[in-house]
């Protein structure tokens, strides 16, 4: 649901929660200079319009025994696609999982432990009931940062609620 708009105050809570989901309330507003009850109930309003989803731990990966992430990309039996995408998803490394158009619609991405488990899974994938064929990359480096919302998005957003 796209259509979902934000006003100024919004787009701000959501940019230091975005940089840090456990900024405190109390720093938000004084920031914001509005009360900590309004940041409350405005971020308890954007759970409730699905607009924040979660808030989540960034594990690095690596440091706990998962140094290889790698990519599978699937080209499923059309039949048996969205089964498989979700077949896929239950998978324990996985970690996302996409369903795309083009000629190789599923998407995923997981972490090992080894290139021995990156072979496991892909062998797993592989013989998967539905698996037409299957591609496998190992990322030789990984990161990734929160969303800007500064940008067009928070623009596009804002300039519908003006109208």
């Amino acid at each position: 649901m796209r259509d979902q708009r934000l006003d100024p105050i919004d787009v701000k809570i959501l940019r230091f929660l975005s940089a840090d989901g456990r900024t405190p309330f109390s720093h938000i507003a004084r920031n914001l200079n509005i009360s900590d009850v309004a940041v409350k109930k405005r971020v308890e309003k954007l759970i409730q319009k699905g607009i924040i989803r979660s808030f989540r731990v960034d594990i690095d990966l690596k440091k706990i025994g998962y140094p290889y992430t790698v990519f599978f990309e699937i080209k499923p039996d059309p039949a048996m696609a969205n089964n498989l995408f979700q077949r896929v998803l239950e998978l324990p490394n996985v970690i996302e999982a996409h369903l795309l158009v083009g000629d190789y619609p599923i998407l995923v991405k997981a972490v090992a432990g080894s290139i021995e488990e990156v072979r496991e899974m892909a062998d797993l994938i592989g013989r998967m009931d539905g698996v037409l064929d299957l591609k496998s990359s190992v990322a030789l480096e990984s990161e990734s940062k929160p969303l800007d919302i500064s940008g067009k998005i928070s623009q596009s957003s804002l300039g519908a609620a003006g109208r």
